[in-house]
């Protein structure tokens, strides 16, 4: 059989508050989104003080993130101590490739498939749902946020 994938480790820690005020600042520098296109938004942060440091979006969320992730690797970003942020609701596959990009942690404004939350621990992704509202839900690995 095919071995499983190795769990991501990282000693990157990320603040709740900022997750939140990254998550608003995905909404807000979502364009098309804003004129009230069905579209997705995606976003890479340090999850910490700064800014997204890049935005996508794509009718398709699946497509939203490829994009984001394609980007920061022709921007020679390193993801391995930041945050996803996606606009859309969260499936395993979604969960596969934030490990696959060596990004620990992936957050959404809407909810996650119970098999992402599964999947996402077995790979040693952060899995945060409902990030909206000045709240979240820690799905997987909750030990890389504080707050």
């Amino acid at each position: 059989g095919v071995p499983a994938p190795a769990r991501l480790r990282t000693e990157a820690r990320f603040d709740a508050d900022a997750l939140l005020a990254q998550m608003d600042e995905l909404c807000e520098r979502s364009p098309r989104r804003n004129t009230g296109e069905c579209v997705h938004g995606c976003g890479l942060g340090d999850g910490r003080a700064g800014g997204l440091l890049l935005v996508r979006e794509d009718i398709g969320r699946h497509n939203a993130m490829d994009k984001l992730i394609g980007q920061a690797w022709l921007d020679r970003v390193a993801v391995g101590d930041k945050a996803l942020f996606i606009t859309g609701r969260i499936s395993c596959e979604m969960a596969l490739k934030a490990h696959r990009a060596g990004c620990p942690v992936l957050v959404s404004r809407k909810s996650a498939t119970d098999e992402a939350a599964r999947r996402a621990e077995e790979l040693g992704v952060t899995l945060v749902s409902h990030c909206r509202d000045g709240r979240l839900r820690v799905l997987s690995c909750p030990d890389r946020i504080a707050g």
